[in-house]
């Protein structure tokens, strides 16, 4: 038993797993420190005018590249060769960028729309984020690649160089041009990013410029990323939405820039703490798709025997934001803060039932190809957050939307299990007609 522990871990240390989460550790550590040092000493309205306008980039972050950056993953982690993964390489880079275009066009359009509302400082904050999605585009295909060619450690390495460069930038910029810094700080960090994800993939000869003159893809081929890259986008579109919906109907309902720095700094714990799912997604993802080429039960198996240690991390981090909540916020983000804990714990279930279920069930869907019952779940849990984002918080205040997202999020999970025992016993009648 002790032996097949050891070989367990053993094995998952080889592949990369702890250097992922050490990465990410490194990164939401990094993150905090950035929070502690740097928002507590901004004035708390502009910093909501901030937020405000960032919610509203927000929205858009999960069109940068189309999804393209996605199927990188989805599809060449499939067993096809490396001629067949060179044309999404090129494809996905040069669709992607064009699609970046027209992304930035929509920020820029965003910005407009602010200053005519009178928002001035919101829309001079969008018009400098307008250019965010071409260099974070550039990264994120690199980072696929990286995954895809197993280079985990590599991975570990870009997350390392961005989490300490956002830090370095947080501190010297906003110092220097306040609000104005931490912008231009997501630049500097994506743009050393860009330089080292390069050198690395050229040392690893993983990826070269030759890779954009290969044989362009077949239309059939095409059309399916291009399926792929849109439904998995509105998918995110509606999913990251769930979580910027609170803050935009409390800026709707309630009007206090404040209270928007109030919610905001709640959701900074859980959300952090969510690089323990996604580290694990991040690892997990690609042995799922090869375990569900082998058969549908070895899937079946594979995510019952991964969904171990989703529980166990979700069910320890989330008790311990739930309890050290007050203390963690006033070392933070200092005693002003501290009228946020009830809705820090509120979001502290939510992280658990996220952390533990909705993360796993929802790229097990997306496993399985079936991107449309992802959209649908999340299309209806879009709407079922906004009635009760309305509803709640006219009632209870800023605590409501916390209230509203666990609600969601609850519903979403048993949206998931239901359809993964409806998929189940459609296979098992299939079994028994092959039989």
């Amino acid at each position: 038993m002790i032996e097949k522990v050891l070989s367990t871990i053993k094995g998952v240390y080889k592949g990369g797993l702890f250097h992922i989460f050490g990465s990410n550790v490194i990164a939401n550590v990094f993150a905090l420190l950035s929070s502690m040092l740097v928002i507590r000493f901004l004035p708390k309205d502009l910093y909501g005018n901030y937020v405000d306008a960032h919610n509203l980039y927000s929205y858009l972050t999960v069109f940068i590249g189309f999804g393209l950056s996605g199927a990188i993953i989805q599809f060449c982690s499939e067993n096809i060769s490396e001629q067949k993964k060179n044309q999404i390489y090129r494809y996905s880079i040069i669709y992607g960028m064009g699609i970046n275009v027209l992304l930035s066009l929509i920020v820029v359009l965003l910005a407009f729309f602010k200053m005519y509302s009178g928002d001035v400082e919101a829309s001079r904050f969008l018009f400098m984020m307008s250019f965010y999605p071409f260099l974070i585009y550039i990264v994120n295909c690199f980072q696929s690649i990286l995954r895809v060619q197993g280079q985990n450690k590599a991975f570990a390495t870009v997350n390392i160089v961005s989490a300490a460069t956002i830090l370095f930038g947080n501190l010297l910029f906003t110092y220097i041009w306040n609000i104005y810094g931490l912008i231009f700080s997501t630049y500097f960090s994506q743009g050393i990013c860009c330089i080292v994800v390069f050198v690395i993939a050229k040392k690893k000869k993983l990826f070269d410029l030759s890779v954009l003159k290969s044989k362009p893809l077949s239309k059939d081929r095409k059309r399916e990323l291009k399926r792929y890259g849109f439904v998995t986008s509105i998918t995110n579109f509606t999913s990251n939405a769930l979580l910027l919906l609170d803050v935009t109907c409390l800026g709707l309902i309630l009007s206090d820039s404040e209270i928007l720095a109030d919610y905001h700094v709640a959701t900074v714990l859980p959300n952090a703490c969510l690089f323990i799912p996604s580290g694990l997604i991040i690892y997990y993802y690609p042995k799922m798709v090869k375990s569900y080429s082998e058969g549908w039960q070895s899937f079946k198996k594979y995510i019952l025997n991964i969904s171990k240690v989703f529980l166990g991390f979700a069910t320890i981090t989330g008790i311990g934001i739930f309890v050290f909540a007050p203390l963690m916020i006033q070392i933070v983000y200092g005693e002003k803060y501290l009228t946020c804990v009830p809705i820090v714990r509120v979001l502290a279930i939510n992280y658990f039932i996220c952390a533990f279920l909705r993360k796993l069930l929802g790229n097990a869907i997306a496993v399985l190809k079936k991107y449309e019952i992802n959209l649908i779940h999340t299309i209806i849990s879009g709407v079922l957050n906004i009635i009760l984002n309305l509803t709640f918080i006219l009632m209870l205040g800023s605590i409501g939307a916390a209230i509203a997202t666990l609600c969601v999020t609850a519903f979403v999970v048993v949206l998931e299990i239901m359809y993964f025992i409806s998929f189940d016993k459609k296979q098992e009648k299939m079994k028994k007609i092959v039989n």
